[in-house]
């Protein structure tokens, strides 16, 4: 089970200019303190973002990919009012309600496509085809060149937002995905397709080898 905090130390405004706005807060785990981002979703029943932040993460951890570690948080009205006059005005309009929320990476830096350095770092800690079925699985439409979702710091590598996934992920989609066929061209944009592209042919063999064993499983 998720743990759920309801006390919430405000730090931050990250990621300022984006559409969610997410924040840097503390909670206290146990006897110590954690910092963790949190999204900032509205609350609307008809859109599932947290739901897919949590099914992703949680499958991500199911085909050996990494990703932080997360929680649900609980934003109240009472909470609301412990809060900054500006982020209360703010929360007016999103909503209270669970917010989710992954254990914030301090230091970390977004993977840049374009270093070599940081490709060998991601090569050696995930298998890309692995990456790249399992986003085509979820439908994960927003792992580009414009925005990894890929966090690095040092040798070390975490998977994140996963809002974007399930999204028409109907019955026909399923059979479409399992049939091998794909529909548009999503499969095209995602940061790893003309790496595994250009790849050897006697590389390209054994890819997807793990994913299929993993999903087996």
């Amino acid at each position: 089970m998720l743990p759920i905090y309801d006390e919430i130390n405000f730090i931050d405004i990250l990621d300022k200019g984006g559409r969610n706005k997410p924040w840097l807060v503390k909670v206290n785990v146990g006897d110590a303190y954690e910092n963790y981002v949190i999204k900032i979703f509205d609350e609307d029943p008809e859109n599932f973002w947290t739901a897919s932040e949590v099914y992703g993460s949680i499958l991500a951890k199911e085909f050996d990919l990494p990703t932080p570690d997360i929680a649900l948080f609980e934003v109240t009205p009472e909470t609301i009012m412990t809060f900054p006059g500006e982020l209360q005005m703010y929360l007016e309009d999103k909503g209270s309600g669970i917010k989710f929320g992954n254990l914030f990476m301090e230091g970390s830096l977004q993977f840049d496509p374009t270093s070599s350095r940081q490709i060998g770092i991601v090569k050696n800690r995930i298998e890309m085809d692995t990456l790249y079925a399992f986003d085509q699985l979820i439908n994960n439409i927003d792992r580009n060149s414009n925005r990894p979702n890929i966090l690095i710091r040092q040798d070390e590598i975490m998977l994140i937002d996963h809002e974007l996934a399930f999204n028409e992920l109907n019955e026909d989609r399923q059979t479409q995905i399992l049939g091998g066929n794909t529909i548009g061209n999503n499969y095209q944009h995602h940061i790893f397709y003309y790496m595994l592209r250009s790849a050897s042919g006697r590389s390209k063999q054994d890819f997807f080898s793990t994913f299929q064993e993993l999903l087996r499983s």
